[in-house]
């Protein structure tokens, strides 16, 4: 009889523990999901910040003009930088800016949305730096 209520007992201990473990295994993989929708969230707010010039996009009047204002501080390091530093920190700006202004686009309806004028101050430089001539004079 102690053998049989010793079998009826790991049974019921097994069963009982795959339900706790099955429990554990959903719960896991909720958090998981959990985790991975606020990341996702944080990841296009922090896009959608960067892309609109941390809120200069938004303004009612002249977004662009205003948000290329931040790229005239960047356009004045890069004027006195080396050429190789130049041409690496161009390379950056242009591999993170223009899948951050893609994400954001899609994320705002599509199109040119206005509000996004991280394409403005990430170009700035542009303006300022390109052409310069090779001899150091015009």
């Amino acid at each position: 009889m102690e053998k049989a209520t010793s079998s009826l007992c790991d049974v019921q201990c097994r069963t009982v523990e795959s339900i706790l473990c099955e429990m554990l295994r959903a719960f896991l993989q909720l958090r998981q999901m959990v985790t991975l929708e606020v990341r996702q969230l944080i990841f296009e707010q922090v896009v959608l910040l960067i892309a609109t010039g941390f809120g200069l996009g938004s303004l009612p009047w002249m977004p662009g003009t205003f948000g290329s204002l931040l790229g005239i501080p960047l356009a004045w390091w890069l004027w006195g930088q080396p050429l190789t530093r130049q041409l690496l920190v161009i390379t950056a700006l242009l591999a993170v800016g223009v899948p951050l202004c893609h994400w954001a686009s899609r994320w705002l309806g599509g199109g040119d949305a206005a509000q996004i004028v991280a394409d403005e101050y990430f170009a700035h430089w542009f303006f300022w730096e390109w052409p310069q001539p090779i001899d150091g004079g015009y």
